[in-house]
């Protein structure tokens, strides 16, 4: 069960799957556009495949996504595909043509006037008439509005900056109430957007004069923002009303592939594009776990392709092809694909309206299994404890945060699951189990109860965010500044130590003989600088068939070993495997940040290293599939000073055979001695305490 699919009851879908706002943002960035063509493309060309086998009518861009927008590069290829309705291999040709007639060749090599000012170095009247050649293709005319008054099911602006006030101005092809109209064409918005400082001259609409938004803006809060005016103006409130919301940059620059009078203004867009990324996941951090979030820019490949060099057109489709391989983006494609495969039709701009009704008829159905309902949709129930937010939810439960009338300023996280899928046996094992593991690594269970639909346990602390988010996190920081050397080193110290927390937290449970059974990040939770383990075995069997933990978003199999399947065989190494399956996610996590240089990717075999080779042979289908997730050669380790220590005790932690695993004991004693020389000293948990910072 993927996140995009929310909760349903009664037989009645949630409005959001069906018709929920998929929005798309676009960045800036010269030629290097087409990556962010091909990585829309590849999205595309999955989501109608998916399409194709349940015999449904393929679409296009302007058919899935509600708002378009996008700045510089971004805001013409919004144009083309939203106003202009093109598919993306319609739009990567015009592009790749455009870009061909217009940097073909450059208009001066000075670059400056007599009076100093900066001048254009590619002919602007040749952009003009090839836009209008573009726009003419498809049916419509060179002076045809970019707002010709007629509805489309798919809204498209874009951003540009105001030559006068320098303010960021939207041109857009709908009308809102309180925001002014400016009557520009399809093709003089494509020029005020994409008019690059120092390479074309300024666009005139009217009698105003404007140049494009930023070279590598990202506007992905002008799409937002945009959103909440048409959708949500009265509330502002538009995240619960977001389906799918993806932002696409071109890949990261490199300074140095620009010439000098253009240096400070790329070192500032690219620090203002970081930190518009940055500060925008700290606020969607919720969504981006529940696959409603996504950003896709490739951070290696592109850095020597400057803004004008349409000739390496095939450097950048081969390193899209590279990022979008990567494990780590395919799995977060299929989770944009399985989002978007649900959506039936264009939002309507009561959505609001219609998702709110929704909510309310479900709090009257969940009012018959024992709630109260007011009116602000849930009150206490009969066990005294409020909703006061939904945390996750997913087909086999819901996780809330409640307090109880007795302590209305405490804050619990509370896990629902219907009765009609899980067993009352099974789930009461699994919270004996957590209260026997009396420990400051597990959560607390301080209540359980049940009515005639659900089965309800309450737990402590209310976790942060899980280790599935925090490791995603980790890999998006890009070492730019100190603040971001800074923070990855925080998150990496914590990595380390708490390798060396889940290693004596498993030996604590083993000497216990309580065995976890489903350890895998979802079910790690990160409250302040500490971990928790949850759900102790949630992957219970029905009837046959296996039915996955609720929360899970890339499938408990993936981290289970060989033996899962045989109980005969499944004892506590069981846990040591999934465990390694875990560290080697938390390690990439730790280096990925510091290298400097694509790595290598994986192909059918480990040549450099015949053990992993022969590891790969043996592992059962899952475990395989898990070793395609890492998608990372041993090496790797190597390239920024990880011990290669690390890498031994994972593969002996991950040995197809449980026999050859370490134990608990063993693992404990042998992290404790790899760590102690990058800098840790202790035997873990919170005795790891860092001496001298990590090699990198």
């Amino acid at each position: 069960m993927e996140h995009a699919t929310f909760t349903k009851y009664g037989g009645e879908p949630n409005p959001l799957d069906n018709t929920g706002l998929c929005l798309l943002s676009l960045d800036g960035g010269g030629v290097r556009g087409l990556s962010t063509l091909y990585i829309l493309k590849s999205i595309m060309d999955r989501l109608n495949y998916e399409r194709k086998d349940s015999n449904r009518p393929l679409v296009r861009p302007c058919e899935i996504f509600d708002l378009i927008g996008g700045t510089g590069t971004g805001g013409l290829i919004a144009i083309l595909l939203g106003r202009l309705e093109m598919d993306a291999d319609q739009c990567i040709a015009a592009y790749s043509d455009l870009a061909a007639e217009v940097f073909g060749e450059k208009r001066s090599t000075f670059p400056v006037t007599i009076k100093r000012n900066v001048k254009a170095q590619f002919d602007s009247a040749k952009l003009e008439s090839s836009i209008r050649k573009v726009v003419e293709q498809t049916g419509s005319a060179g002076t045809d509005l970019l707002n010709d008054g007629t509805e489309h099911s798919c809204r498209t602006f874009v951003c540009t900056a105001d030559r006068h006030t320098k303010g960021i101005v939207r041109l857009r092809s709908y009308t809102l109430p309180d925001e002014p109209d400016i009557p520009a064409t399809i093709c003089q918005a494509a020029l005020a957007t994409s008019a690059t400082t120092t390479f074309f001259d300024p666009a005139a609409i009217g009698n105003r004069s404007f140049a494009d938004g930023g070279l590598a803006n990202n506007p992905v809060n002008e799409v937002e923002e945009e959103a909440s005016n048409i959708w949500c103006s009265e509330t502002g409130d538009l995240k619960p009303l977001v389906k799918c919301f993806i932002s696409i940059g071109p890949g990261t620059p490199n300074i140095n592939a620009f010439e000098k009078n253009m240096l400070k203004t790329l070192v500032d867009i690219a620090t203002e594009t970081e930190r518009t990324q940055r500060n925008f996941i700290s606020r969607w951090a919720k969504q981006s776990d529940e696959n409603r979030y996504f950003r896709f820019n490739i951070d290696q490949g592109l850095q020597s392709i400057g803004l004008d060099e349409y000739e390496k057109q095939g450097q950048m489709e081969a390193a899209t092809e590279l990022y979008l391989t990567h494990a780590a983006q395919k799995f977060r494609v299929r989770g944009c694909i399985q989002n978007l495969s649900l959506k039936q039709g264009a939002a309507a701009t009561n959505l609001f309206y219609l998702i709110s009704e929704y909510n309310l008829r479900k709090a009257q159905h969940f009012s018959v299994a024992g709630y109260t309902t007011t009116s602000n949709a849930f009150g206490y129930d009969g066990s005294g404890y409020h909703i006061d937010s939904v945390l996750d939810r997913g087909a086999f439960g819901v996780v809330t945060q409640v307090h109880h009338r007795a302590s209305p300023k405490t804050a619990y996280a509370r896990k629902q699951l219907p009765l009609t899928k899980v067993k009352v046996e099974k789930v009461q094992e699994e919270v004996e189990l957590i209260r026997q593991a009396s420990h400051r690594h597990v959560v607390e269970v301080i209540d359980e109860y049940q009515d005639r639909e659900w089965y309800y346990i309450v737990m402590k602390p209310l976790a942060d965010r899980n280790l599935e988010s925090f490791l995603r996190e980790c890999m998006g920081i890009r070492m730019t500044n100190s603040t971001s050397w800074n923070q990855f080193g925080e998150m990496r110290r914590n990595l380390f130590q708490w390798m060396g927390c889940l290693a004596v937290t498993i030996k604590y449970l083993h000497d216990n003989n309580i065995r976890h059974r489903d350890i895998k990040p979802q079910n790690i939770l990160v409250h302040g600088g500490n971990i928790l383990l949850t759900d102790f075995g949630t992957s219970f069997t029905f009837d046959g068939s296996t039915v996955l933990t609720y929360t899970s978003t890339r499938g408990t199999e993936i981290y289970q070993p060989p033996e899962a399947n045989d109980n005969t065989r499944y004892g506590r190494r069981g846990d040591i495997f999934s465990l390694g399956c875990v560290f080697f996610e938390m390690a990439e996590a730790a280096s990925r940040p510091l290298l400097k240089a694509p790595l290598p990717q994986v192909t059918g075999t480990y040549a450099s290293c015949a053990s992993v080779a022969e590891f790969r042979d043996r592992l059962s289908s899952s475990g395989e599939e898990h070793l395609l997730l890492m998608k990372r050669l041993p090496e790797e380790f190597r390239f920024n000073n990880l011990l290669p220590a690390l890498l031994s005790i994972v593969t002996q932690m991950m040995d197809p055979d449980p026999d050859k695993r370490c134990d608990a004991g063993s693992l404990v004693l042998r992290t404790a001695e790899a760590f102690s020389v990058h800098g840790f000293v202790g035997t873990g948990c919170c005795e790891l305490v860092t001496v001298s910072p990590p090699h990198t």
